[in-house]
């Protein structure tokens, strides 16, 4: 096997044909998909450039320069349909899951990502202004605030949310606002559970997907992909139209 056969190789003796016999191992007899062989060659890229870093007498040539990374189709995070939406408002009600159905439409106005909503407090609710704080912790990069939309003040205000300690996490631990948040495992787990009961439990639908939903609904509403852009705070109008894909 390819792991036996170079297992006592230095670093510095690997050739481009070494790696190519290893991508070849990994598509032939592993037959990995695409996306795997791209993780794959990450790993390796970011492998060679460390140790390069350390010694610059290493490979005078790259010997990864060859390799490209394979196309992908994700389905991963698809959006929920109408109907889908419907039935998981109906779920939630019957069975008296507001804690998560609150959840939920916080993802879908707000476009948080699910572990930053999970780490919002009230102190973060900036009504006056209408925006919410995403802490730097929790976000992708420094601190952001993402707009409030009108239907999530109205939520906001009917849970009288605004006026809670500011130190409360809106998600705690118990079920209801504390100090303590309640993690993003709590939702994954109530979600999974409600999907494979609504017969949705196909790996494309997440509890991330709530986010995409949200999205491709306010660029229906207003066709504006710049105040889309804004709201999932992305630097580029690309990466924002990468949630619009289930649009076509």
């Amino acid at each position: 096997m390819v792991k036996q056969k170079y297992h006592h190789i230095s670093a510095n003796k690997f050739e481009a044909d070494h790696f190519q016999e290893f991508f070849d191992y990994l598509k032939t007899e592993k037959e990995v998909a695409n996306k795997t062989w791209n993780h794959y060659l990450g790993t390796l890229v970011r492998f060679k450039n460390e140790l390069r870093k350390r010694d610059k007498k290493l490979w005078k040539v790259d010997p990864l320069e060859r390799f490209e990374k394979l196309p992908t189709k994700s389905y991963m995070h698809a959006a929920y349909s109408n109907e889908q939406m419907k039935r998981i408002l109906r779920y939630c009600e019957y069975h008296k899951l507001d804690n998560f159905l609150l959840f939920i439409r916080f993802c879908y106005y707000s476009l948080a990502r699910t572990n930053e909503v999970c780490n919002i407090k009230a102190g973060h609710l900036d009504m006056e202004i209408g925006r919410i704080l995403i802490q730097g912790e929790t976000a992708k990069s420094d601190e952001t605030y993402c707009g409030i939309p009108p239907k999530l003040k109205e939520i906001i205000v009917e849970n009288g949310l605004h006026k809670l300690p500011p130190n409360h996490y809106i998600f705690g631990k118990a079920g209801k606002p504390e100090k303590e948040h309640i993690g993003g495992k709590y939702f994954y787990k109530k979600n999974k559970k409600m999907l494979q009961e609504l017969q949705l439990n196909d790996k494309k639908y997440t509890l991330y997907a709530y986010k995409h939903t949200g999205a491709i609904s306010l660029y229906i509403q207003t066709k504006d992909i710049k105040l889309l852009q804004r709201q999932l705070r992305h630097k580029s109008v690309n990466e924002s139209e990468n949630y619009l894909r289930n649009l076509g």
